[in-house]
């Protein structure tokens, strides 16, 4: 202990050590013991050079993985004939209004206009917008950073808990994960959610908790980053956050340095200088539409109470079924399981942060009323990297092969859930409540041939008027959100009312629709109206358009 005491007051004053800046590094005897387990001031046997220069082949081979697998999505988005679903047809829209307001240098709209999501997502598009023009393809291009971001940074967890091969491997996993296969196929927020997470934490991590300013900034910008994505970072980011922050005070109640506190002001200075204009500018609307939103949504959907056991496993059920499936969980959850048997998790353990910011994510999303799917999955890939760092841990001569069967299971996985033909492979489920491996994502599997005729519908209807009425049943393939995103597409005013209206759209309503709903819809027009085009749907309903007799 002598010996301790004596390294511990040469890291307080001395310059440096192993690479280490020393004036305001604490040292813990536990925190020395944890051997490959890492330590969160990243200097117990972890390389200090850049990560960019020292792991080139790596990131070339995760840029080009994100390369061939966004050329791949946009492909299957070409592919698919079905119009965009509620979530992703409503950022289609919005991101429309963000282009209209590049468009026309209505600059403070950029900054401070509020279709309730924060502007990031949308601002991120506009550059593929102008290159290429805007389109359902170029915005499933435009997670091509995204993933970049998601690959690299796992890769850099992986590394850092454990070794480069780890990292790999972990990127690779996380990239072939169900909800991730099917999210980098549509336009939304909670893959670039997920990959800013993951960046974050490895920020955190190489920060040593907030100590090096430098790394600090990089907290700062990532922290600002997902909190202009989606608000529910911060709840995401909350536990690991508050985590560092209990072990900055710690240090200076060993120390007694004020520049303790310097990483934690630069962070926390950077993230409020990227995300004051926004949120300070929709903080009464914001607040009251979360409120009220998440209330409403919760009852709507049917989603359990808090504090029920219900609400408390309602993400287990998600994590196995929709997000990782049983197969792939069951796998993590051994390589989990090992490495928390032969390791001591100790205060300051990079793996600790990791898995803090798994628990903390789980724990404070089952708190809110409204529940989905996709909410918790940023935790994803760190539990990815934690189980497969795990895994590769194993002792045994078949261990070596591990990382290599991980990386084929999520290729293979990966190309069947995208383009495999979910009507001709087989769904493995334990009494159809624990999905095992299924050969489709979240929602979407491979291309649907379904033809739903929402855009050309307007497409015709624009050949007649630019006043638009439109009148039709709201299901998942042909909705109202999808019908504002092609009616600002081509240009059209949709007016609530026939009587200002050149033409007219109408669906009828679907046979799985309440009997008293389908008797009291009608959206055929009165008189002095005539089809002039019309298709079945795959739900056994008709689009059609109609024409005043007028006009004629």
């Amino acid at each position: 202990m002598a010996a301790v005491a004596a390294l511990d007051e040469r890291l307080v004053v001395g310059p440096s050590w192993n690479g280490c800046p020393g004036t305001h590094l604490p040292f813990d005897p536990v925190i020395a013991n944890l051997g490959s387990g890492g330590s969160y001031f990243g200097c117990l046997g972890v390389e200090t050079t850049g990560f960019m220069k020292v792991h080139r082949p790596y990131l070339l081979i995760l840029l080009a993985i994100a390369f061939v697998v966004t050329v791949a999505n946009v492909a299957w988005t070409l592919l698919d004939q079905r119009p965009p679903h509620w979530d992703m047809a409503r950022h289609l829209v919005t991101s429309l209004d963000y282009r209209d307001a590049a468009q026309q240098g209505h600059w403070g709209t950029l900054v401070r206009g509020y279709y309730y999501y924060p502007p990031l997502i949308y601002l991120s598009v506009l550059p593929w917008y102008t290159l290429f023009g805007s389109s359902v393809a170029v915005a499933v291009a435009s997670n091509f950073g995204w993933l970049a971001l998601l690959l690299v940074s796992v890769y850099g967890l992986g590394q850092q808990l454990w070794n480069r091969r780890v990292g790999l491997v972990a990127a690779i996993v996380s990239a072939g994960t169900p909800m991730l296969v099917s999210q980098f196929k549509e336009f939304q927020l909670d893959a670039p959610l997920a990959a800013v997470t993951a960046a974050t934490v490895y920020a955190l991590i190489r920060s040593r908790a907030l100590s090096n300013v430098n790394w600090s900034i990089a907290v700062g910008l990532a922290l600002g980053l997902g909190l202009l994505l989606k608000w529910t970072f911060a709840l995401i980011m909350l536990v690991p956050v508050g985590y560092c922050l209990v072990l900055v005070v710690w240090r200076f109640q060993r120390q007694r340095y004020l520049a303790n506190f310097a990483g934690v002001v630069t962070a926390g200075l950077t993230a409020y200088t990227m995300v004051s204009a926004w949120y300070w500018s929709n903080f009464d609307i914001l607040q009251t539409d979360l409120i009220n939103n998440g209330k409403e949504a919760g009852v709507r959907e049917g989603d359990p109470a808090i504090w029920t056991v219900a609400s408390n496993s309602w993400y287990l059920d998600a994590a196995i079924n929709a997000q990782i499936y049983a197969g792939l969980a069951i796998v993590l959850a051994v390589g989990i399981g090992y490495w928390l048997w032969r390791k001591r998790l100790a205060v300051g353990s990079d793996w600790l942060l990791v898995a803090l910011t798994v628990v903390g994510t789980y724990a404070l999303f089952t708190l809110l009323p409204n529940k989905d799917a996709r909410y918790t999955l940023p935790m994803i890939p760190l539990l990815v990297v934690l189980g497969c760092g795990g895994l590769m841990s194993l002792r045994g001569r078949w261990v070596k092969y591990m990382g290599t069967g991980l990386i084929i299971y999520s290729a293979v996985s990966w190309t069947l859930m995208s383009f495999g033909g979910s009507q001709r492979l087989p769904r493995i489920a334990i009494a159809d409540r624990v999905v095992i491996w299924a050969p489709h994502g979240y929602l979407i599997g491979a291309p649907s041939a379904d033809r739903w005729y929402q855009a050309e519908a307007f497409d015709r209807a624009r050949a007649i008027s630019p006043a638009i009425h439109y009148q039709a049943w709201d299901t998942i393939w042909f909705n109202n959100w999808g019908a504002a995103y092609y009616a600002h597409q081509l240009g059209l005013t949709m007016v609530p009312s026939t009587e200002n209206a050149g033409a007219m759209i109408t669906r009828t309503a679907p046979a799985t629709a309440p009997a008293e709903l389908r008797a009291a819809w009608q959206p055929e027009p009165a008189q002095g109206w005539t089809k002039v085009w019309s298709r079945s749907l795959p739900d056994g309903t008709t689009v059609t358009v109609w024409q005043p007799l007028d006009s004629l």
